[in-house]
């Protein structure tokens, strides 16, 4: 897992502003051809590929998209979660269903991959609201195996740069349980000496 954190911190480093050229909705944003233009090339010297697959939810009537990132030396993988399609009722615009589930994936994916990649792929346009509203944290539901695994990745990281971008992967992806945490404070306090 360190080679794959260590190649993510890489890519963030040397990605830059992803030009904004589309429009829609009253702002500008990053459109998935965009974006991809933008990060393939960093991603192949960084060693990571990305993969986004389509998952049916036929219990509910819906789909979503997954992203993973792969370390291509080391196999390592990061599945950062799935994104599901907002269940909002009849779409009012002049689409046909088909073309209107289409757009629900692209959208999907780009927000899927800008999250898993912590890219800036639209103008930040809810500032004001984020004054109005007080968020509280929630506590993940991840199951008991997921989070055995992420307490066993801490285990194994030997630096606390490599300890940060976990955490930041971890809160991210809302993986973040009350076991998670006290496994980072450890290995924290462990790396920096009993501190």
């Amino acid at each position: 897992m360190k080679e794959l954190l260590n190649s993510l911190k890489v890519f963030r480093s040397k990605i830059g502003d992803i030009p904004k050229n589309a429009k829609g909705y009253g702002y500008k944003y990053a459109d998935l051809q965009n974006i991809w233009l933008a990060i393939e090339p960093i991603l192949d010297e960084c060693n990571l590929v990305v993969n986004q697959s389509f998952v049916p939810d036929v219990e509910n009537n819906n789909f979503g998209i997954n992203t993973t990132i792969y370390h291509t030396e080391t196999e390592q993988m990061l599945d950062c979660g799935t994104i599901y399609a907002p269940k909002d009722g009849e779409s009012k615009s002049k689409m046909s269903p088909v073309q209107a589930i289409g757009s629900e994936i692209t959208y999907l994916r780009r927000y899927s991959l800008a999250v898993a990649l912590n890219l800036t792929t639209d103008e930040d346009n809810d500032g004001a609201l984020q004054k109005k509203v007080v968020a509280k944290k929630q506590e993940s539901k991840i199951d008991s195996s997921k989070e055995a695994e992420h307490i066993q990745d801490i285990a194994m990281v030997s630096d606390l740069d490599t300890l940060k971008i976990a955490k930041e992967n971890l809160t991210r992806n809302n993986e973040m349980t009350a076991k998670v945490k006290d496994a980072l404070m450890s290995k924290y306090k462990e790396l920096n000496n009993g501190k």
